[in-house]
This record gives C-alpha cells, structure tokens and sequence, in this order.
C-alpha cells in the first residue's frame, strides 16, 4: 500500500547502484559547493545557514529522483528497442543459428 503511494522511492529501489553512485556524487558536490560558499553546518549558526543546509539536502533528493526515473526510462526504452534479446537468441536457436554481434 505504501509503494503504490510512493512509486518515486520505488523507483530509486529498483535502481539501486545507478541511485547509489548518483546520489553519493550529487551529495558530494552539494555539500562542497555550501563548504566553498562559507556555510556552516550546524543550526546554531543562524537559521538561514539552517535552511541552506536544508535547501541542498532537498535538492539532492529531488536530483536522486531524477535520476532514477531516468535511468528507469533508459533501461526501458533499450531493452525492447530492436527486440528483446532473449527472444532474439531464443529464435536464432529454432533456426539452428548462433547468435552474432
């Protein structure tokens, strides 16, 4: 019931590696842009450093987002582009063919 609610995080399941290096680069180039910009990264220091901090963790989930739904799409649209492979060795064994690239 809760991933019919939240096809999104599903999605980043699903994609797991491709999310997880994704994620981690994203992340990393977040958080080094707000260290080079000077922003401190605790909340005691200011509420608007707070909500910089907050706004880069936002950004980094909404790009995680991305990124699964992308590479969701990719892996789609290739597998059936010129026919499945697996129909594709499955025919070629029938004709007593093999398979070449």
């Amino acid at each position: 019931m809760l991933a019919r609610r939240l096809p999104g995080i599903v999605t980043v399941g699903q994609q797991g590696l491709v999310c997880f290096v994704g994620g981690s680069a994203i992340s990393i180039i977040i958080d080094t842009t707000l260290r080079l910009a000077q922003v401190p990264g605790n909340m005691e220091n200011g509420i608007v450093n707070g909500l910089l901090r907050f706004s880069g963790d936002a950004a980094t989930i909404v790009a995680l987002l991305l990124i699964a739904r992308i590479s969701s799409e990719m892996k789609t649209s290739h597998s059936f582009a010129a026919g499945s492979v697996p129909e594709m060795v499955i025919a070629r064994a029938k004709e007593g063919k093999a398979l070449r690239h």
